[in-house]
Formats: structure tokens, sequence, C-alpha cells
């Protein structure tokens, strides 16, 4: 630690028994040592608190929530701004739906079934591949009401 030699330290030692005594020396000794554990103890704990110090300081930069507040801000803005560029190149007034409510298929009404119904009549239950496809539905209800009417 001080770079000492063991003749440096015997020279301490023979120093301190003729000045202290040979009755009080292991008292000394004892009191010597707690001192130099008090002394390490507290040295680490600086060295452990500047450690610790370092690793607040480095975590504070590296979250710096100011900075990151910043960046979503300008990431949101340049997210807008781009938004607004296609709002400008794009014609909503333009864009319709594929389908309107009145192309939703809902439940024939009378008025189809006897359309369907003249429309295979004419014919003869074979559809041609001009005839648009008829749903499942309407198609079953058609041959029921000519099984009605033929019986």
């Amino acid at each position: 630690m001080f770079d000492m030699g063991i003749l440096e330290i015997a020279v301490i030692l023979v120093i301190t028994l003729l000045v202290v005594g040979p009755e009080r020396m292991p008292e000394v000794a004892r009191k010597a040592g707690q001192m130099v554990a008090k002394a390490r103890n507290f040295i680490n704990s600086v060295k452990d608190d500047s450690n610790l110090r370092d690793t607040v300081r480095e975590l504070q930069q590296a979250v710096d929530l100011k900075e990151e507040k910043k960046n979503i801000e300008h990431i949101r803005k340049d997210l807008m701004t781009g938004f607004d560029d296609i709002k400008d190149q794009v014609n909503f007034d333009e864009l319709q739906r594929p389908f309107d409510s009145k192309s939703v298929a809902g439940p024939p009404s009378d008025a189809q079934r006897e359309q369907a119904s003249k429309q295979l009549e004419s014919t003869n239950d074979v559809p041609t591949e001009s005839s648009p496809p008829e749903s499942a539905e309407t198609t079953a209800s058609t041959l029921r009401q000519d099984k009605t009417a033929r019986e």
C-alpha cells in the first residue's frame, strides 16, 4: 500500500516497542488494526459511491427523457406531414365503397322469387352461361314454388 518492505516495517515495530513498552504493545496493535480496517472500509465506500454516481450519470444520459420526448414529437410531426401529403394526393371524394346498400343480398322478395321462377321455366331448368348466377336461397325458394304450383 505504501511501498514498504519488511525492513521498514521491522524498524517501525522496534521504535513502537521502545516508545509504548511491551505491556501496552498488544493494545496499541489492536487499535492500529481497527483504525486500518476503518480506513479501508471508508476508502471502499468512497469507491463504491463514485462507481454508483458514475452508473447513475450514465443511466441519466442514456435515458434522457426530455430528449426522448423531443425525438418522439419530431417523429410524430414527420408522420403527420407525410399523411397530409398523401391526403393532398388522394381525392377522397372519388373513392367509393365497393358496393352500395341496395346491392347487399338480403332475403328475396316475392317479386324476385317470381322473376326467378320465370327465368327457370324459360330455360327449362338449365342455366346458361349468360344468365347471372343466383344465390342458393333464391334457387331453393324458386324450386319450392315450382313444386307447390305443380301440385
